[in-house]
């Protein structure tokens, strides 16, 4: 039988913030070179200059995913967050993404998010990814005024009178699950 190996960092990450030393090393003002992770997505970096952008969001994977694109990108504020991709990182929910106020393009296919109403604030939003979660309705999208891309496949729980309200709204730049198929 395979085991998979357990990245170190990881593992380091979940011992410190499990004996709450991770707060205390920050503060403490150690900052080595050490980048704790989880499949590769950045989760606590403590070299990296700590703003309110560290917290923002509920969710520890969507949080690390944010980081990891702040990371790679070099931007600090949150507003200027245009592309935000996290597909099959685990995300569960979506609170608190109402800080990336500019957020155009959102991937989030291949998780586990079940509620879209923190997406309502996210006035700028065109394009988005929700492949392969578990929703079973779609109807804050229905706030969103200038969406005009969604991908549904494999939401194979959602309401197809919420799939078809959708559709009179996006038209063809919709791509629902199977079962609601026109």
């Amino acid at each position: 039988m395979h085991y998979p190996v357990l990245n170190l960092r990881f593992s380091l990450q979940f011992l410190l913030r499990a004996a709450g030393l991770a707060a205390a090393v920050s503060a403490t003002g150690c900052h080595g070179p050490f980048t704790y992770t989880f499949n590769d997505n950045v989760i606590f970096s403590p070299g990296r200059s700590t703003t309110a952008n560290d917290h923002t969001l509920q969710d520890p994977a969507l949080q690390g995913c944010l980081n990891q694109f702040l990371e790679a990108s070099g931007q600090s504020a949150l507003e200027q967050v245009k592309l935000l991709a996290c597909p099959g990182s685990g995300v569960e929910t979506l609170a608190g993404i109402d800080a990336l106020s500019g957020l155009e393009q959102l991937e989030l296919s291949d998780n586990r998010i079940s509620d879209l109403r923190p997406l309502v604030k996210l006035l700028n939003l065109r394009v988005l990814g929700l492949r392969n979660n578990p929703l079973t309705t779609v109807t804050p999208l229905l706030e969103l005024p200038i969406l005009r891309f969604v991908s549904l496949t494999g939401d194979d729980q959602l309401r197809c009178n919420d799939v078809a309200a959708l559709r009179n709204k996006l038209g063809n730049t919709l791509t629902g699950p199977l079962q609601c198929a026109e």
